[in-house]
């Protein structure tokens, strides 16, 4: 339907113009006969259809402006990326396997734990013998004249020895004095020698908590 429009004035622009120089040929003519009202009528029509054929043919229509819809600016705080938070489901907690054998302590988990640990200077304090699975616990002893770094083991309220002195001891002496636990479990008991296996607890945190399901 445009193209056909702009046909159609470009058509109707060259008949004005032709209009137009003829209407310039009559005024001259009337004119020159001393035909004055008729030569200016004649001229104010040649006039009018030079226009119109200005309009058509030269004259490019005036373009309507386009719209366009600004974006409005993005605020700083708008720009700043999402927080993404991960579900509970997909957090894995570095603990490693809890062994079996030892008491569970509510609010921790077992950190290290070693086998075969013998208890030291048995024989001092074998008044009856340890059964296997029997709970031990220890005590760290500063006013010991010998090793102010030693830690007594006691079954209950009766004491069955001493660490040996080492990492062990120190690591245990280092754990009960921040607060921490240790426990001992009773392996074997012959002849006055005692073996048992110790673990060290250390506390859990809240990722722990929620994924062992506790919250």
């Amino acid at each position: 339907m445009k193209k056909k429009a702009g046909k159609n004035g470009k058509i109707g622009g060259i008949v004005l113009a032709m209009l137009g120089v003829m209407f310039l040929a009559v005024m001259v003519d009337f004119f020159g006969k001393g035909s004055v009202g008729e030569g200016v009528i004649s001229l104010v029509l040649a006039v009018a259809c030079g226009f119109g054929a200005y309009k058509l043919l030269i004259k490019k229509p005036k373009q309507q402006p386009t719209r366009t819809t600004q974006t409005p600016p993005v605020s700083a705080q708008a720009a700043q990326p999402r927080m993404t938070f991960q579900t509970v489901s997909s957090y894995t907690p570095d603990i490693p396997q809890q062994p079996k054998g030892f008491p569970a302590k509510r609010g921790y988990f077992i950190k290290y734990h070693y086998d075969d640990v013998e208890v030291a200077t048995r024989d001092r304090y074998a008044d009856h013998a340890l059964q296997p699975g029997d709970a031990l616990t220890f005590r760290p002893e500063p006013e010991n004249r010998y090793d102010p770094g030693a830690v007594e083991i006691y079954h209950g309220a009766e004491k069955v020895g001493y660490m040996y002195r080492g990492r062990l001891q120190d690591m245990c002496r280092d754990f009960i004095e921040r607060g921490d636990k240790v426990a001992g479990v009773v392996v074997s008991d012959d002849f006055g020698k005692t073996v048992y296996k110790i673990a060290f607890y250390a506390r859990k945190t809240v990722e722990t908590v929620i994924d062992e399901g506790q919250l």
